[in-house]
């Protein structure tokens, strides 16, 4: 069987998703970092990650906007023909008085949050379904959603 293959959107700092890809680097899987802007970050994280023997990809994108995400799928299965895992962890949250909150401040909050979880998981579940192994989506939330 082929090298098992993780997408963890938000992976490209080192946060709650770059110890997610580090994990699942760890039990043999290649790992794709995502990024939206970070860049040089997710550069860094890629090399630390292969420094530990662990294999990993950068692909940026944003989530938000559907030809990006379909762009780094269709990326992903060019060079590795399969997806096993997708570790949603890419969320931005932006603590602002309530009295000051605009339509703006929820929309970006709403694409960044759900938009950006719904178009990944997608995609990942059409790649899945047509992989007779399947494969696995996790979201992970922020305790923000409970502590607002």
């Amino acid at each position: 069987m082929p090298q098992k293959v993780a997408l963890i959107t938000g992976s490209g700092k080192q946060r709650v998703g770059w110890h997610v890809a580090h994990a699942l680097g760890l039990i043999g899987y290649h790992i794709c970092i995502h990024y939206r802007t970070s860049a040089l970050e997710a550069k860094q994280s890629a090399e630390l990650l292969n420094k530990a023997g662990i294999e990993a990809t950068i692909f940026q994108a944003d989530l938000a906007q559907e030809s990006d995400v379909e762009r780094m799928f269709h990326d992903i299965k060019a060079l590795f023909g399969r997806l096993d895992a997708l570790v949603n962890c890419a969320s931005i949250w932006e603590r602002k008085d309530f009295l000051e909150i605009s339509s703006k401040d929820v929309s970006r909050h709403f694409e960044a949050n759900i938009l950006a979880t719904f178009l990944p998981s997608r995609l990942a579940g059409l790649m899945m379904i047509a992989q007779p192994e399947g494969g696995n989506i996790i979201n992970i939330g922020d305790w923000a959603q409970d502590r607002p």
